[in-house]
């Protein structure tokens, strides 16, 4: 082969890979630096039927834990809080949803009763709301609820149970918000927690937290990852399929699960894979196939830029679609126990969206293979 012919040819192999290294930058989404909106923690985050972000959560004042309300037409300036609960005894995690008939609706943890339980608040326009009612009544600890409503207009209430002996998830279902049905459990209890459904295609998608450690070694007592089933009916549901791998004494925590405008799943969640606690976002189509997770936050960098090697946690957390990209509220400890908000469009490579880095380092392989069989055929 002739000198410069193969030279043209390594040449047209150098410039197909610096095209799609030059891709690899835009796999990735871009996301706003986090502001702290308020001091709390447990943020649950939905976007009314007029715009109007609404974000629940819970706040420690005068030495009482309760759940409070703030509001916002842009996110930038927020209402006073409204406080929605009051009692002596802790009110906290709340699930937020406005329904399709305008009405407000908040559940949550409360020890009210003497014991972990639920109870629900509603309200018509957000600022008023009724006293409590308990929803869930059982000896056993339920806590870690999340409410929604599915296409059909019925209420949906998925928790966390004891009731088993180890947590386990559990549902009920209602067509009015006050009668609801008898609560199942959802898959074998194996030490279950933050669960979070929505309905998404032809069937219902649940997403929860699973121990996976061991709690007598101490280097592994808090590893956990997410899983995923799904369900037609709400009554039988898939084998759980593991969606995160954790390095050995790490987890993946705190979940947040949405289905986007245009019926994408979105999995936002928490892992201390590098040491510090950072928020990541995974995505998929169709349920099955998902992306490689996208690291929001940058909160090893922050730790490096102030010269502190403090470790801080960055908890609970809620997402909503606004229509123009994403928004995600979660509990962070970099100044405290504040709820920050951050706002982006995850470039999630895999699941079908976007370009994978793994599919740019197949395209390489395979032009780096063509260029030497072209050489060694032209050499022969």
């Amino acid at each position: 082969m002739p000198a410069n012919c193969e030279g043209r040819v390594m040449k047209n192999v150098f410039q197909f890979i610096m095209v799609f290294l030059l891709i690899l930058p835009a796999v990735s989404g871009e996301w706003s630096e986090p502001v702290a909106v308020i001091e709390g923690g447990g943020p649950s985050l939905i976007q009314d039927k007029n715009g109007v972000y609404w974000l629940a959560h819970d706040n420690m004042v005068d030495n009482n834990e309760d759940i409070y309300l703030i509001y916002s037409r842009d996110l930038v300036e927020w209402s006073d809080p409204i406080r929605v609960t009051l009692d002596l005894e802790a009110d906290y995690h709340p699930s937020l949803i406005q329904t399709t008939k305008g009405e407000y609706l908040v559940v949550f943890t409360s020890l009210r009763s003497g014991n972990y339980d639920i109870y629900i608040s509603r309200s018509m326009d957000g600022l008023g709301w009724s006293e409590p009612i308990q929803l869930i009544f059982d000896e056993a600890s339920d806590w870690y609820p999340n409410l929604y409503q599915d296409s059909e207009g019925r209420l949906i209430l998925v928790f966390a149970s004891s009731r088993s002996g180890s947590s386990g998830i559990y549902i009920t279902a209602s067509r009015d918000g006050v009668n609801w049905s008898e609560a199942k459990n959802v898959v074998e209890p194996g030490n279950d927690i933050y669960p979070l459904i929505v309905e998404a295609g032809d069937r219902f998608w649940l997403v929860f937290a699973r121990h996976t450690g061991d709690y007598d070694d101490r280097s592994r007592a808090n590893e956990h990852e997410l899983f995923l089933t799904s369900s037609f009916d709400l009554d039988s549901w898939a084998k759980p399929l593991q969606l995160t791998s954790s390095l050995t004494g790490r987890f993946a925590l705190y979940p947040a699960f949405i289905k986007t405008a245009d019926g994408a799943l979105r999995l936002s969640y928490t892992s201390n894979d590098l040491g510090n606690e950072e928020v990541y976002i995974m995505g998929s189509e169709d349920g099955f196939q998902w992306s490689s997770p996208e690291r929001i936050t940058k909160n090893v960098e922050y730790s490096e830029s102030i010269g502190s090697t403090v470790r801080f946690k960055c908890d609970l957390k809620s997402m909503v679609d606004n229509g123009e990209g994403l928004v995600i509220a979660f509990e962070c400890a970099r100044t405290g126990s504040d709820i920050y908000i951050t706002m982006g469009q995850p470039g999630l490579s895999g699941g079908g969206e976007g370009v994978s880095k793994q599919l740019v380092m197949g395209f390489l392989a395979l032009a780096i293979a063509l260029a030497a069989a072209i050489i060694y055929k032209k050499t022969r």
